[in-house]
């Protein structure tokens, strides 16, 4: 008896994989389902197609199989009651596709009665090679065909899952329509192939800086946007007014924080020693440019410095823990311009540059992937040296640097170019531009400045990506490291400093600090900051933006304290996660790569 049950047993067991190596497995199975609900997933089968040779697909059996698929009614055309044609759409990403619906009257009018554009849809047929490609149509090469439906059947054929408004906002597929337009019905822009790709690329960007910060043993935090005072010291702030209620609040005013900038330092005098933040940063902009925005998403990142005095007493001698932050940004950056441009995004990049491309053709936005590190055969032709090789010799009449190296930096950097702002002038000077005069002397770029250093650096050096550091401190916030710092006694109490204040060669020289730049456009700022209480105190109390600000130290009072019971060295930066996107696909404006951008003229959706 036992025998006979294992005998049965074994049977059963081996006919069970038989059926299972030989039934037909379904479409809907084989290409999964599409985010949006059941039924075929059309991205996942449009690659299967365009990966798969003719003679192969013919032997699929695609075209006897009854399957469903769910989207958006993109267009509706036909005339009269025996054929009509629709383009469904299917998020994300877009892809689209023609049904066909013949001999099928009843079918027909219930379409054209209740369907318009943009209503969701559940629709089943047969997938059929097309007689020839359908032009705009992702899935050019396949139509869905719907035939000899009765009016009894049109609920098994046809789901209506919400009807939509008629006439639509603007016509989605027209790409002269302006882009206020376009804004002001930001929901059914965000529709389009274009914005469906735009911001599935932000949130790689978003997901590379996370990683990579993360993989290095990065805390991320989440700072306060109501703040006591403006972090950057500007007049480009939003006061919220007297929000505070209370005993001797009636006067306490309150800000949109421009920054996390001093709360990411105060974390890191709590001794959370590596953080970064994703989050929105507030600037009361007056201008209306292609790259400014009211609000925006910073990519920001603060860490502590392995501290190291300067290996030189030169006057140029940069102090090596500075340059740990430039490398923990490049390895950062390359990371993102590395996840842009990977496999996985190459179709979405491609996409979106001929869309740009159609609609703005005053510019090249098909001009290759961003070259982040220097090529080698120019770090020969210039004898290039690394960033952290203080006696290394350089060729190079404009002394530029690439990062790499030995390094005690939290990673090994990226050879990306390191220009100080003194050569990047020179350059520019060099180059007989209109920009600059001989006789002025400039603290900081102009845009068209900025944007013709790019373009000689990508002369030059043949690189897209690139740091241009050592700015001079009336261009960088108060809490800036000066260059210079190491003439100054660690130990100095706040009264010692002040000889400072008349010797612009020490104090109010050239800082720790840096810019990043993407295709001649400012993406990043950075620095080493001051560390040292009675140092910080003194730069606070002379600068004149701040010394006219009244009750400015006041309402820093607790950042201020925050280095009064020791405090690490430490530097860091911020990104913009928008100005990123919009530099990387050489879009016209960055509102294009804002959700829904806020700027002096929209506050809206």
């Amino acid at each position: 008896m036992f025998r006979r049950r294992l005998l049965r047993s074994s049977l059963l067991s081996s006919l069970s994989r038989l059926d299972s190596r030989t039934r037909c497995v379904s479409l809907t199975e084989r290409f999964g389902t599409p985010m949006v609900g059941s039924g075929l997933n059309l991205s996942a089968f449009v690659r299967h197609v365009e990966q798969t040779p003719v003679e192969k697909m013919a032997l699929d059996h695609i075209e006897t199989e009854e399957v469903t698929l769910k989207g958006r009614v993109e267009r509706i055309r036909g005339k009269g009651n025996k054929l009509l044609f629709l383009v469904l759409r299917q998020p994300p990403g877009s892809v689209t596709i023609q049904v066909v619906v013949s001999d099928a009257k009843e079918l027909i009018g219930y379409i054209k009665k209740n369907v318009t554009p943009e209503s969701i849809v559940s629709i089943k047929g047969v997938l059929k090679r097309a007689d020839k490609p359908v032009v705009g149509t992702s899935c050019s090469l396949y139509e869905l065909h719907v035939q000899g439906c009765s009016e009894a059947q049109i609920g098994e054929v046809l789901e209506v899952h919400s009807t939509a408004k008629s006439p639509l906002l603007f016509p989605l597929a027209d790409a002269n329509t302006k882009l206020d337009t376009r804004l002001n019905g930001r929901v059914m822009d965000l529709r389009t192939a274009l914005s469906n790709h735009i911001f599935y690329l932000q949130s790689e960007i978003s997901k590379a800086f996370r990683e990579k910060l993360s993989a290095l043993d990065f805390v991320e935090i989440h700072t306060p946007k109501i703040i006591p005072a403006a972090s950057e010291g500007g007049s480009a702030v939003f006061e919220i007014g007297n929000y505070f209620r209370g005993e001797g609040a009636s006067d306490k005013k309150v800000y949109l924080a421009q920054s996390p900038q001093l709360y990411k330092q105060m974390c890191v005098n709590g001794d959370l020693l590596r953080v970064f933040e994703i989050g929105s940063v507030f600037r009361a902009e007056n201008s209306l440019t292609h790259r400014h925005l009211c609000e925006f998403t910073g990519l920001d990142c603060e860490f502590v410095l392995d501290y190291q005095q300067p290996r030189a007493a030169a006057p140029d001698a940069i102090n090596p823990s500075y340059k740990q932050v430039l490398d923990v940004l490049s390895y950062v950056m390359c990371g993102i311009i590395g996840r842009l441009q990977s496999a996985d995004n190459a179709e979405r990049v491609k996409r979106v540059k001929e869309i740009l491309q159609g609609a703005q053709p005053e510019k090249n936005n098909d001009d290759g992937e961003i070259v982040c590190e220097v090529p080698e055969e120019i770090i020969q032709k210039y004898k290039l040296p690394f960033d952290d090789d203080p006696n290394a010799s350089s060729e190079d009449v404009y002394g530029a640097r690439i990062g790499g190296g030995k390094t005690t930096s939290p990673c090994v950097s990226p050879k990306v170019l390191r220009l100080s702002f003194d050569s990047a002038i020179r350059l520019l000077r060099d180059a007989k531009s209109e920009n600059v005069s001989a006789d002025t002397f400039y603290d900081d770029f102009s845009l068209v400045m900025e944007r013709e250093v790019g373009r000689l650096v990508k002369s030059r050096y043949g690189v897209d990506l690139y740091i241009i550091d050592q700015f001079y401190f009336t261009a960088r916030p108060f809490y800036t490291m000066p260059l210079l710092f190491s003439e100054i006694n660690q130990t100095a109490a706040a009264e010692d400093l002040t000889n400072l204040t008349n010797d612009p060669t020490k104090f109010y020289g050239k800082t720790c600090s840096f810019d990043m730049y993407l295709r001649g456009e400012e993406i990043c700022s950075g620095a080493q900051r001051i560390h040292l209480p009675g140092l910080l105190l003194h730069s606070c109390r002379n600068r004149k933006k701040l010394s006219d600000t009244p009750g400015f130290e006041e309402s820093i009072k607790d950042y201020l304290t925050s280095f009064e019971y020791g405090s690490w060295p430490h530097g860091g930066f911020g990104l913009g996660l928008e100005r990123i996107l919009s530099f990387y696909l050489n879009a016209t404006d960055i509102r294009q790569c804002s959700l829904f951008p806020r700027d002096p003229r929209r506050a809206s959706p």
